[in-house]
């Protein structure tokens, strides 16, 4: 190979090479200034309480679950469980079917459509909850007289809108529900009761002085800790 083509040959790479980095500069500067486009753009509507409620009776939805509809092809295919407090009244807590008709912000409201739903088995205020999955609604946990947790779970049929309880091994209020991979339901966390403790006294059988530490938990009926 003469020194000529040799020489040819080296600023064709070196052209080559710049004309490479010239391309993916342009590619990137392109790409960095294209804004992606939103298939449809967000609003926010006005204020409106929930569908068949007025805002002197409506849910106050501190707590708020998707669940599914009635099949998976028929409608409504999914629908919204909400509720607050649900001490006893029935403005505590509601279902709404979703059944979209339309895609426009302005009208979401009109997708919803109000349905009966009863009383769960306990006073559900924050309580973790989480879906299983089957399409039911889990609740764990709850509150007692807003100072105790409930040691009892309620789930949620979205087939037929009913419920059922089971026992937990301890109360939970402000608990956490974690829907493992293997189909359980991990609960964490929660405030157990408030309690005070009780150095002393005598006992009930023989009324000796005993010199015993016990613990109250201050709950509706009361419970004594080991």
């Amino acid at each position: 190979m003469t020194a000529r083509i040799r020489g040819a040959l080296h600023r064709l790479n070196r052209h080559t090479s710049a004309l490479l980095v010239a391309l993916v500069l342009l590619a990137a500067r392109s790409g960095a200034q294209t804004p992606p486009v939103a298939h449809h753009a967000g609003a926010w509507t006005a204020a409106d309480p929930w569908p068949g409620r007025s805002f002197s009776n409506s849910v106050w939805a501190v707590h708020m679950a998707l669940t599914r509809g009635d099949t998976l092809f028929a409608r409504p295919h999914s629908r919204v469980l909400a509720w607050g407090a649900w001490y006893g009244t029935n403005t505590d807590g509601g279902l709404w079917a979703w059944n979209p008709t339309t895609d426009v912000p302005a009208s979401a409201g009109s997708n919803l459509s109000a349905e009966s739903v009863a009383r769960p088995p306990l006073q559900p205020f924050c309580a973790g909850h989480a879906a299983l999955p089957n399409g039911d609604l889990l609740i764990l946990g709850g509150t007692e007289r807003d100072i105790a947790g409930e040691k009892l779970s309620a789930r949620f049929n979205h087939q037929d809108r009913s419920w059922t309880s089971a026992p937990l091994t301890a109360p939970r209020w402000y608990g956490n529900a974690t829907a493992l991979a293997d189909g359980r339901m991990l609960a964490t966390a929660g405030i157990k009761y408030d309690h005070m403790v009780l150095f002393g006294g005598r006992r009930a059988s023989d009324g000796s002085v005993v010199s015993d530490v016990q613990r109250f938990g201050i709950t509706a009926n009361g419970v004594w800790d080991p």
